[in-house]
């Protein structure tokens, strides 16, 4: 837009506008034309009206001619350069200016405004140009921390702290860039200020000027930096960068066990700083994660495989100055990931750029049914008190519980038909539950359970078991104690196929009393259609075991009770005109 076109803008809007801020609101729309008017009058270095300004920028009050452009004359206490800095006699302190390039006049920032701070970590860059800074002066009785806070700016700026020497800027101590101009302000937050003399500055971009909100405050939340013990960083930034890429862009760092690091995290509209680590478990072991928290509550996760994985394995969340742990399950070997992050969207610049503390350690452990100790009949185990495994047994196994804790776990090679009592004894105080399952790690395959009523007595499971392999699972409810586990078995007389029996007969279920499931066994001497079916005392069918074509010889057909009450139960088998009916006892 040339001055011309300028002109033309003015003299269309002028008497339309000037009327409406005689106490009136503004709606969106008329304010955006006046921000459009107001920037084509900062373009071509001109003074806005009075009128203009008032509309725009209320808090201003009676300094319209500084926001109208208006500030060839220096006055005491306007903060155009250090000599006349405004003071800040108490805190809280707000003030309501305008930083502006009017007479040309030179940058006051000294050469350490490019040095690495040496207090608060706040980083960005200063301006050696014709925007005229602000100054503000702070004389402090002793070490304090502060918030300082450039916020309402409609133009690139950025924000200082300097140590005052008489009245010139002496070493940055800190600074903050915005960085992206009007839509969003800079902060230096939890800065730690010695006792003494100090300038804050506030510095436009280049020959950017505008209003801005200078809010100045003690820190409601001590960053004092990483927390105690995590002074290693191997994940460093800085405001608005995430110098690890984290999960979205899948750029991970290594993580070794036993490292103390030390990281940094903020959050700002809608995004939030996400940390990722890369960690590789040669071979399996239990992930435990400390998170110990700065000024934001954050949470760290353990992700398997893809850092975008939507269900962590675990995670823990920490307030602000807070610790916690994440501790996984024994997982196999393989790559896992880390994540540090805000808890929602906490953070800067809403609340700042922040410090954590990140620990990992891994530990051994045994997975369950992981190449479990084999056992045959007749053998007995004398066994330590077993360690942290968290096998579990969920979501219920056959003595009507889940169980989780400390455990043990054996595969049984069964070689013959056998009727088989498992013996627990653990000589304690302590409770413990006996599993027999097919699939060791599959709870719905229990084939039998025990879970003694009184704590210390000993676990007995009685089952009929063809050849084959079975799992035994040794769980202690709470805690751990030396046992021993002894495997009795009774081989059943075999018949073997070519041997046809001499008559038609069903045996008695074995066990019996059982809990949850028996066994049956029947003769058939001709092979035929064949019917086995259990009762209540009712008379009411409650499962059909067989049901079919069966072949002249010895079968046996298992009853699973779980999903029954306990009681006295019927089963009846039926083949080529023969019926015959035994009782047995469900007794959980």
């Amino acid at each position: 837009m040339n001055r011309f076109t300028t002109i033309c803008v003015l003299g269309a809007l002028g008497g339309l506008v000037a009327p409406l801020y005689a106490g009136q609101t503004l709606d969106a729309s008329q304010d955006g034309a006046l921000q459009d008017l107001y920037q084509s009058y900062k373009n071509t270095q001109s003074d806005a009206p009075e009128w203009l300004v008032a509309a725009l920028f209320p808090q201003a009050g009676d300094d319209l001619g500084a926001l109208s452009g208006d500030d060839d004359e220096e006055e005491d206490g306007d903060g155009h350069n250090p000599a006349n800095a405004k003071i800040i006699s108490a805190l809280p302190y707000s003030d309501h200016e305008r930083t502006t390039n009017a007479s040309g006049a030179n940058n006051a920032v000294p050469a350490s405004a490019y040095a690495t701070p040496t207090l608060c970590d706040e980083t960005g860059t200063f301006y050696t140009s014709t925007a005229r800074d602000r100054s503000y002066r702070i004389q402090l009785t002793e070490a304090t921390r502060l918030d300082i806070d450039l916020c309402n700016a409609g133009f690139d700026c950025v924000l200082g702290v300097f140590e005052a020497q008489d009245d010139n800027l002496g070493a940055c101590v800190a600074r903050d860039d915005d960085g992206c101009g009007a839509n969003r302000h800079s902060k230096i937050l939890s800065c730690l200020l010695p006792a003494g003399s100090y300038f804050i500055v506030v510095d436009g971009s280049g020959t950017q000027t505008g209003v801005y909100t200078l809010d100045v405050d003690v820190a409601e939340c001590a960053d004092s930096g990483y927390p105690n013990g995590y002074d290693v960083s191997i994940e460093s930034e800085v405001n608005g960068m995430d110098n690890n890429g984290g999960c979205a862009d899948e750029a991970f760092e290594s993580f070794v066990p036993g490292s103390m690091l030390g990281g940094g995290t903020w959050a700002d509209q809608g995004e939030r700083d996400t940390d990722a680590y890369e960690l590789v478990l040669e071979e399996g072991g239990r992930i435990t994660a400390t998170l110990a928290t700065g000024c934001v509550p954050m949470e760290v996760l353990v992700l398997a495989g893809n850092c975008q994985d939507d269900e962590p394995l675990v995670m823990a969340q920490a307030a602000s100055n807070g610790q916690c742990q994440a501790q996984s399950a024994c997982l196999p070997a393989g790559v896992y990931h880390l994540v540090a992050r805000p808890q929602d969207l906490h953070g800067f610049p809403a609340e700042g750029f922040f410090h954590y503390g990140l620990n990992v350690e891994v530990e051994s452990c045994s997975l369950p049914c992981e190449a479990p100790p084999e056992l045959l009949c007749g053998d007995v185990v004398n066994a330590n008190a077993p360690t942290v495994n968290q096998f579990s047994a969920a979501p219920e196994s056959c003595t009507g519980g889940a169980h989780e804790g400390f455990d043990h776990e054996y595969a049984l090679t069964i070689t013959q038909e056998s009727d088989v009592a498992l013996v627990m004894d653990n000589h304690g105080s302590l409770d413990a539950v006996l599993l027999l399952r097919t699939d060791c790690a599959d709870a719905s395959t229990c084939i039998a359970g025990a879970d003694a009523t009184t704590a210390g007595e000993a676990e007995v499971v009685n089952a009929r078991l063809a050849p084959g392999t079975y799992f035994i699972i040794a769980d202690f409810v709470e805690g751990g104690e030396a046992y021993t586990l002894e495997v009795l078995c009774t081989a059943v007389e075999q018949v073997g196929m070519d041997e046809v029996p001499e008559v038609f007969q069903l045996h008695p279920a074995a066990p019996n009393p059982f809990n949850p499931s028996t066994q049956i066994a029947y003769a058939l001497v001709e092979t035929g259609p064949v019917q086995l079916k259990v009762y209540d005392m009712l008379g009411h069918e409650v499962a059909t075991l067989v049901d079919g074509l069966r072949e002249a010889g010895n079968h046996v057909a298992t009853f699973d009770g779980r999903d029954l009450a306990s009681g006295v139960y019927l089963y009846t088998l039926r083949s080529a005109g023969h019926m015959e009916t035994h009782k047995m006892v469900l007794a959980k």
